[in-house]
């Protein structure tokens, strides 16, 4: 798979901070994409399951990393007498048309000491009003995108407490990050995408543009939780 490793190292530094919090138990991811935060996830003692809309990726998750993961939206979820431990949505939220109505549905089935893991572009960062309209997220399938301030004030409401918020970060080879920029780099952008071509793909880099939220929170036994 493409970028894997970088893939797989960006899920375990997610993962080292769920499990500060939620070291073990039952975790669902929604929008799992092909597995790799999971197959992580089960590495570490997590029982884990995953949904995802898309057939090659769901089907990857299944046949090659023998994950339990459902081929559907979450909207059609079924829910019922289900409890988790932990909640990972991952660039999830911004491709819904409802991320209220979903998240207050996932919530129903989050244990009490559980906690909820959010990773989702935000358009208020200075990155995304620098960038202005050549911003990566002004996509189509990119149906609601939150505001930090917002996605914070959304997740108190419903009773939970954010314990962590920083910004996301990525790990791809050179030759990923230039082809990304050599696709928004206007006149210049041919010579990136050749530059791109010819870079090994053993090394990795880390880097965050900023503009892109990991928020986690936990249940606040203080605050009843909104049904």
């Amino acid at each position: 798979m493409l970028e894997e490793r970088g893939r797989r190292r960006d899920a375990r530094r997610l993962l080292d901070l769920l499990g500060v919090h939620v070291p073990h138990g039952r975790l669902l991811q929604v929008g799992c994409g092909y597995g790799l935060l999971l197959d992580e996830a089960r590495r570490r003692g997590y029982d884990v399951e995953g949904v995802e809309l898309s057939a090659e990726a769901s089907r990857y998750a299944r046949e090659r990393l023998g994950l339990t993961v459902q081929e559907m939206a979450v909207e059609e979820m079924e829910l019922k007498d289900k409890r988790y431990d932990a909640l990972v949505l991952v660039d999830v939220i911004e491709h819904l048309e409802d991320p209220v109505a979903v998240l207050d549905r996932l919530l129903t089935v989050l244990e009490p000491d559980g906690a909820l893991l959010i990773v989702t572009p935000d358009p208020a960062s200075l990155t995304a009003r620098v960038a202005g309209s050549r911003w990566w997220c002004y996509i189509p399938a990119h149906c609601c995108l939150i505001p930090r301030t917002a996605l914070r004030d959304l997740i108190a409401a419903r009773g939970l407490e954010v314990v962590a918020d920083g910004f996301s970060v990525h790990s791809f080879t050179p030759g990923y990050w230039l082809a990304g920029l050599g696709e928004r780099g206007g006149w210049a952008g041919r010579a990136i995408m050749a530059l791109a071509a010819r870079l090994p793909r053993r090394v990795l880099l880390s880097a965050s543009l900023r503009d892109e939220r990991v928020v986690l929170a936990r249940q606040n036994a203080r605050v009843p939780m909104r049904r």
